[in-house]
């Protein structure tokens, strides 16, 4: 598969734990004192500020696992908290190095609140958890379901006078120095890892947080003279090795776009990728596909011509998040069929950066994309529509998937005044896309395969130019992303990674 070196123009009743009997717990000192508030700090915890709160404070240094206070009440498990499953899920950037220890806790009784502090230097991490956080996440049997994780006590159900009394810190241990033990005001026991509690550094930063802990990898925006043309992977290692794997699916996340080699001629590759990653994503087209020239198609794919710059199904209210487009049989070399691609979130980035009246038209106006027909293949007949702008933001403004494809509606939520602007903010993204500074272009070869982050990427391709080129087929198959990124914290939990 080679990047071609010409580059065209035109990118969340009372329910009460049982009662516990309280062992003896060491003596927590009690001062009064003017204490720091502190503020928070991404990844590592808090860090102190200059803002005073008067309150009582008391503090624990480390207690041995099987000291004081013991190792739980009656009926409670109290270990250390959450599966392996639970504490990779919410894995972070402050926990992918050996973490300091654990060297003490203090709890503000007034404002209910525990400070857990890792390491003795001025610059040690500090945590700062609400009591009503760490009681409604507590580990133990009693309160979660031990190998589902889910909640066996609902912490919103309880009644007012009942939640006060149980969110109530009575004492905190460290133990060893690796876990923090809660005593609360019911007597209930339950006990945090220090993983557990580093992995969830409570932040005011929705951005922060969420990269931290649902993307696999920081995004590579490139443009094509950086297209990741090595960022390619064998079948038959994806398929049986899987740090290969992981690496692959971390690496389609990173860049939008992975090779795929030695897949052979015979249809159902992006099947067999889709079932060893989790489940294909299953449309009114089938599981699998073929892209090839036909009749009577609804379909600009399915013809000779240039299938310009899209995303595919936009019509849908979640389009699918992952692209396969295995090549079976290629169109001889001159003949065309070449594939694009251009990174769609760097156009939008540099749109945002020059224009931003252009780029709040493209992420504010919302466009009907349709599409009705009959697919001969799963016999289903389909009337699908939906609307969405081109650029589509999270609530943080972060771009979160763009849209563009030839089955844009004709109607336009939009004052006629704002239309001619409307066209030329869609023109100047569609330009973009197709200029030189932006598509890269492939050539697909027997056995080779491209896939695409469809939800990021725009793909399209050249014109098929006489009867041999007649012949191009490619196999088609689309993922999920929440099924990718399942499989890439299974797979993290598996390799140690």
């Amino acid at each position: 598969m080679a990047l071609v070196s010409t580059l065209r123009s035109h990118v969340h009743h009372r329910l009460l734990c049982p009662s516990y009997s309280v062992v003896a717990a060491a003596a927590a000192t009690t001062t009064s004192q003017h204490s720091q508030r502190p503020k928070l700090r991404h990844g590592v915890g808090l860090s102190p500020t200059t803002a005073t709160n008067t309150s009582t404070r008391h503090s624990s240094s480390n207690v041995s696992p099987g000291g004081p206070g013991g190792t739980g009440g009656p009926g409670s498990n109290n270990g250390i908290s959450g599966s392996p499953q639970s504490q990779l899920r919410f894995a972070s950037a402050a926990t992918a190095t050996a973490p300091k220890p654990m060297t003490s806790s203090t709890f503000d009784a007034g404002e209910r609140v525990i400070s857990v502090q890792w390491g003795d230097s001025p610059s040690a991490a500090i945590g700062t958890y609400p009591a009503i956080f760490l009681r409604d996440n507590c580990p133990c049997t009693d309160c979660m379901h031990a190998s589902s994780q889910v909640r066996l006590r609902e912490l919103m159900m309880w009644e007012s006078e009942v939640l006060d009394e149980i969110t109530t810190i009575a004492t905190v241990q460290v133990v060893g120095d690796s876990a923090m033990r809660v005593v609360w005001g019911d007597g209930h026991e339950s006990v945090y890892s220090s993983e557990w509690l580093r992995a969830r550094p409570l932040t005011s930063d929705p951005e922060k947080w969420t990269q931290a802990r649902m993307s696999p990898a920081k995004r590579v925006h490139w443009s094509s003279s950086q297209f990741p043309h090595d960022n390619r992977f064998s079948l038959p290692s994806l398929l049986c090795d899987p740090s290969s794997l992981l690496d692959f699916l971390v690496g389609l996340h990173r860049y939008g776009v992975a090779l795929v080699t030695d897949c052979g001629v015979e249809d159902g590759v992006a099947a067999q990728i889709g079932d060893k990653v989790g489940l294909p994503r299953e449309t009114v087209f089938g599981r699998t596909w073929q892209v090839r020239p036909k009749a009577n198609t609804n379909s600009i794919a399915y013809t000779s011509l240039e299938a310009p710059m899209h995303v595919d199904l936009p019509y849908m209210q979640i389009p699918p998040g992952i692209l396969m487009l295995h090549c079976m049989r290629p169109a001889p070399p001159a003949c065309g069929g070449n594939t694009y691609c251009s990174d769609g979130f760097l156009i939008a980035e540099h749109i945002r950066r020059d224009d931003p009246e252009t780029f709040c038209l493209l992420s504010d106006v919302p466009v009907t994309w349709s599409h009705h027909g009959h697919d001969a293949t799963s016999n289903l007949t389909y009337d699908f529509e939906t609307h969405y702008p081109i650029i589509e933001l999270d609530r943080d403004g972060n771009l979160k998937q763009v849209r563009l494809n030839q089955v844009r509606g004709s109607s336009l939520n939009l004052d006629a005044n704002k239309v001619q602007k409307f066209y030329a903010a869609m023109h100047r993204f569609s330009t973009m896309c197709r200029s030189q500074e932006y598509r890269a272009e492939l050539r697909l070869e027997a056995g080779e395969m491209i896939v695409i982050d469809n939800q990021r990427l725009l793909h399209g391709r050249s014109a098929l130019e006489g009867e041999e080129a007649m012949v191009r087929c490619l196999g088609g198959g689309y993922m999920d992303w929440d099924m990718a990124h399942s499989r890439i914290r299974q797979l993290r939990l598996q390799l140690g990674r």
